[in-house]
């Protein structure tokens, strides 16, 4: 039986088959089963959607993506054969629709009168949520067949835009479990193999991120494909499809608290409408649903939130899954795929009829909706965001991530002056901004997305906050879905300041995709000014000011190269030009050739300028020949793989050695370090874990031959909960401790905004309880950067918290990485007070020595989704400096 008593295999998905075109092949005819019948691969349905291209004027395949393993993205354009012979037109008004300032007076409502609108059902973004794609491509059919009036009707108003795997590598994943679990009818014993899927699920993509999280870092290449595609149509309904637990019934839309302050209450409004145009629907098949009691619209990285940001409705919609092809039930029913399928089916037409009956408003309101943004912009608080090219690449890389998002960014032709506000706390004051400078107006049709992208803290109301402390109180679930902050300048570590005036500057429109700036080799006299020419038979050395990324991209790519590269673990100047700590020197070999050639592809392609200079002396700090000066290998580097790793971690992990720097390592299974593994490797990285964590794999003799490793010289990193592993009483890999507040501690109100309170009265692991978890807060650390792990930063930063682990400074290590007093420790997001009153000067990351080698404690994920790129070189400092320097210098 499905949701509610009424089983939706007792009643037919579509009308009966009399009532669609025999010529467009249904969905058994292509599949060889009916819908429902076993869960369908990526590759099959792909050759459906071809199929039904190829047999219905109604239907267009377009590819928006490759996967990481190759496969294609693909989604279908349905709609009336008439609409489908404009299609490009039609596509083309919606974009001018978008933007209020392509309009002439009165164009706008007569597009509204008009133009048909343009829905987007997206399903399947995290593979093992498998009903969703079955759903698509039974709507899929019956939209491409149907000959009733009604759909006639219904396709010469609405244009489908539906793609119906957005992860096919998770699918697959999936796909090829049930294959090895199942044989014969579905098992439904929820605790059956087929429902208990092996690490690390079909829910991530190939690289284990989730992409229902990556809409706005655009990490993967399908969110890449995906936001491109979003451009290029502008449509006004947005829904994203997803499974939940199987004992629960069917979401959809309006969201719960908390809203993010950004979204207007226009689309409010339409998520109330589409919210009851889904209750009719349901409510005639006699299935369960139920709205506004979980899944928020508070962090804009969604496959709801960021649409809705640019003006569409956007909406998740959520169905229980069956976990393969049926499942038992809390409550004893059964429910089959067959079941979720029809649910999603419903939801999807009723969605897609309800934009059709409201087609004109729909149409107007999303154009009012980007005109009053370009005007909450003109007369807002925040006039523009401006980012200086003090690190060229850097500014570049920020001003493209929010090109490529449709967010307009121009650059200025001219210095000019303006009251700005930096992202340190400090109050606004005149400044001085070079050319170049990025400038993002708040007054353009994007306004609300990039003021929910860019803003310091995206505050919470006081309402939310007093519900969600007395759930605190209760003990009862917090509400928070997702992280409380995203930044992106405090996120991605670049300069950047918002002022509340009109920027009067002479400015160009930025390229869509910002090219950074081209980095190269350029002589440096004694001036320390760049000069112009080659370097020379008299080049004495290479130097590369260890100052941001793009200097750990070149780094990196001189590894690649077998380019012998030292660093400086002390800063130096030659004239003008700062050399920090982490500064690379490489010394070229007489004559040559293919080093220089080396140096100057690795420097080009990282966007970096690599200094040549003719003597080894410099004017402050140390000389080039100085033993402070080590050589950087790349070094024999695993990454702990399997059970009982988080798969976002790891996923995190690999993309930035992997896709963002480029520097080789090993996946290990976790098993396979602990019987013995570990000794082939100079680097082991532990990403953070999930129960029962690493002390499952790591105790007795595992424990004492990893700790025989480390002293050896290994280098032992670990992140957050892999953290706290290494940190318990028992381990002997650290003197710090996890801390924990004491068991009956008061309890106080929260204190989103920071301010100061009494010192803590907190316990070492065992002694009390864990704090409330930190929802995804920014904090302010203090830094020591002549340490090597800290190499090329200032002396504060940021760092993102999600999780409930605090620990103890290192009694016998470095203490690189500290939060900053209770007072200064919140950027941004939500924090409660007795955690803040832990972290206080509490470690976020510790190198500590142990006998020739090194345990290095990160307190939480650097790699948080492959975003925070503020802490990728601290990652790579651990990976490449820190060993190189060894502990004890």
């Amino acid at each position: 039986m499905g949701a509610g008593g009424v089983s939706a295999a007792e009643a037919p998905l579509l009308p009966p088959a009399s009532d669609h075109d025999p010529a467009v092949p249904a969905f058994e005819q292509v599949m060889g089963h009916p819908p429902g019948a076993r869960v369908t691969g990526s590759a099959e349905a792909v050759r459906y959607l071809d199929a039904l291209a190829a047999a219905s004027p109604r239907v267009q395949v377009r590819e928006y993506a490759r996967s990481h393993e190759g496969r294609p993205l693909r989604y279908a354009i349905i709609s009336h054969p008439s609409n489908m012979e404009r299609i490009e037109a039609i596509r083309a008004d919606a974009i001018r629709l978008s933007d209020p300032r392509r309009l002439a007076p009165g164009e706008a409502e007569a597009m509204a009168r008009s133009s048909p609108v343009l829905v987007w059902l997206a399903y399947g973004v995290h593979g093992n949520e498998h009903s969703s794609t079955e759903a698509a491509l039974v709507l899929a059919y019956h939209l491409a067949a149907a000959r009733a009036e009604p759909v006639e009707r219904l396709l010469r108003d609405v244009v489908v835009l539906l793609d119906p795997i957005q992860n096919p590598d998770g699918r697959e994943r999936f796909v090829r479990h049930l294959a090895e679990t199942s044989s014969g009818p579905p098992r439904t014993d929820p605790q059956a193999a087929e429902h208990d899927e092996p690490w690390p699920s079909g829910r991530f993509n190939h690289m284990l991120f989730d992409l229902n999280r990556d809409w706005f870092f655009q990490t993967q290449p399908e969110t890449r494909g995906k936001v491109a595609s979003f451009l290029e149509w502008m449509p006004q309904v947005y829904v994203d499809l997803h499974e939940m637990g199987s004992n629960a019934t069917y979401y959809f839309a309006p969201p719960a608290e908390p809203i993010n302050r950004n979204i207007p209450l226009q689309i409010r409004r339409w998520w109330e409408l589409f919210g009851q145009g889904n209750a009719s629907a349901f409510d005639r098949a006699g299935f369960d649903y139920y709205t506004a009691e979980s899944f928020d619209g508070y962090y804009p990285g969604y496959g709801d939130s960021w649409p809705t940001l640019h003006g569409a409705v956007g909406m998740t919609y959520e169905q229980a899954s069956a976990a393969g092809l049926a499942i038992e039930r809390r409550d004893g029913s059964i429910l089959t795929l067959r079941d979720a399928l029809a649910h999603h089916l419903t939801a999807s037409l009723a969605t897609v009829q309800t934009a059709g009956a409201n087609r004109e408003a729909l149409l107007r309101d999303h154009h009012a909706v980007r005109r009053e943004a370009i005007e909450a912009g003109e007369h807002g608080p925040v006039k523009a965001w401006l980012i200086p090219p003090t690190v060229p690449s850097a500014a570049a890389r920020l001003a493209s991530l929010l090109a490529r998002q449709g967010i307009e960014v121009q650059a200025a032709a001219e210095e000019f002056s303006s009251r700005a506000q930096g992202y340190d706390g400090l109050p606004a004051k005149p400044r001085r901004f070079p050319p170049g400078t990025f400038i993002v107006p708040a007054a353009q049709p994007a306004g609300r997305l990039v003021t929910a992208l860019m803003e310091m803290d995206p505050m919470l109301g006081e309402e939310f906050i007093g519900e969600e402390m007395e759930r605190r109180r209760l003990k009862e679930d917090s509400a928070f879905f997702d992280v409380t902050a995203w930044s992106l300048p405090l996120m991605t570590g670049v300069e950047t300041y918002w002022t509340a005036d009109p920027v009067r500057a002479r400015a160009e429109a930025a390229a869509p995709d910002p090219a950074g700036p081209a980095g190269g080799i350029a002589p440096l006299a004694a001036t320390g000014r760049p000069q112009p020419g080659a370097p020379g038979a008299s080049t004495y050395a290479f130097l590369l000011p260890y100052d941001g990324n793009a200097a750990a991209r070149a780094m990196a790519g001189l590894l690649r190269e077998q380019v012998p590269v030292r660093a400086a673990g002390r800063p130096f100047k030659i004239g003008k030009v700062s050399f920090p700590a982490g500064s690379l020197v490489i010394r070229p070999r007489g004559g040559d050739g293919e080093m220089l050639a080396k140096v100057r592809a690795a420097a080009e392609a990282a966007g970096a300028i690599v200094h040549s200079v003719e003597s080894g002396l410099t004017d402050e700090g140390i000389d080039l020949g100085s033993e402070s000066i080590r050589q950087v290998k790349l070094p024999r580097l695993a990454v702990a793989y399997g059970e009982p790793v988080s798969p976002p971690s790891y996923g995190g992990v690999a993309h930035v050695l992997e896709s963002v720097y480029g520097i080789p390592f090993t996946p290990v299974r976790t098993a396979t370090l602990a019987a013995g593994g570990i000794s082939r490797y100079d680097v082991v990285v532990l990403p953070d874990d999930r129960p029962p964590g690493y002390e499952r794999h790591f105790s007795g003799p595992a424990l004492e031959a990893l700790d025989r490793w480390v002293k050896a010289g290994g280098t032992l990193i670990t992140f957050g909960r892999a953290s706290a592993f290494a940190a318990r009483k028992g381990s002997g890999l650290t003197s710090a401790r996890r801390l924990m507040k004491r068991a009956g501690e008061d309890e106080r109100p929260a204190d989103p905004n920071g301010s100061a309170s009494r010192e803590p009265e907190s316990g070492e692991e065992d002694d009390g309880e864990p704090p409330d978890p930190v929802p995804g807060a920014i904090l302010r650390v203090a830094i020591e950067p002549s340490k090597p792990p800290a190499f090329g930063y200032g002396k504060e930063g940021a760092v993102m918290v999600n999780s409930d682990l605090v620990f103890s400074l290192s009694r016998q290590g470095r203490n690189v990485v500290t939060f900053a007093p209770r007072e200064r420790l919140r950027l941004a997001g939500f924090l409660h007070d007795e955690s803040a009153e832990l972290l206080a000067g509490a470690a976020y990351l510790i190198e500590e020595p142990r006998g020739r080698g090194r345990v290095i404690l990160f307190a939480d994920d650097p790699g948080f989704r492959g975003s925070f790129e503020a802490l990728h070189r601290m990652f790579l400092n651990c990976v490449l400096f820190a060993p190189a320097f060894g502990a004890a210098d």
